[in-house]
């Protein structure tokens, strides 16, 4: 091999690598200068409140328009948190889902003996999005760093930027 074809073979795999370098680093800008997406577009209607043994139970029509994954985690009726069993609502689907109507506590925190249903109850659904594909890819982008020992600040949030609330009322009951 003559000398020539040495240095065109060396320069050729210095460009390679620096190619390489470079969409790497391209790749690692985008990722980290991105923010958050905004909450998925979900809504939530009222639907009925039925009779239950244990008392009134709202049943409400939850729609998700977004393209990824929703899951509700809780609701909060009357001022009462309540976590749920967790109910997954697909891309461009919608579910149904009910929970009892809580008596609201007084001001020492007991509570109280009945629901009314005169006036509106506030209503708030506690939900969590599915990571989008750019989050992934910074989760992984972070493991393999850290499999190095390299600690890039902000590279892998946490999740509780997946969380986000929506609101409905009951309206009062005649």
């Amino acid at each position: 091999m003559d000398t020539t074809t040495k240095n065109r073979s060396s320069r050729g795999r210095l460009i390679a690598g620096a190619c390489v370098v470079l969409l790497v680093l391209v790749v690692i800008v985008a990722i980290l200068g991105s923010g958050p997406p905004p909450p998925p577009r979900v809504t939530a209607t009222f639907s009925a409140v039925t009779n239950a043994p244990g008392g009134p139970v709202a049943v409400f029509h939850l729609a998700n328009y977004s393209h990824l994954v929703v899951h509700v985690f809780a609701q909060q009726i009357n001022g009462v948190f309540i976590p749920c069993p967790a109910e997954t609502i697909l891309p461009r689907k919608s579910a149904t889902l009910s929970a009892p109507i809580a008596p609201p506590t007084d001001v020492t925190g007991l509570k109280t003996n009945s629901v009314s249903l005169s006036s509106p109850i506030a209503v708030e659904f506690h939900l969590r999005r599915q990571d989008t594909h750019l989050e992934e890819a910074r989760e992984m982008l972070d493991s393999v760093f850290q499999t190095v020992r390299i600690t890039i600040p902000g590279l892998n949030p946490d999740s509780s930027r997946n969380l986000f609330r929506i609101s409905a009322t009951i309206p009062a009951q005649d």
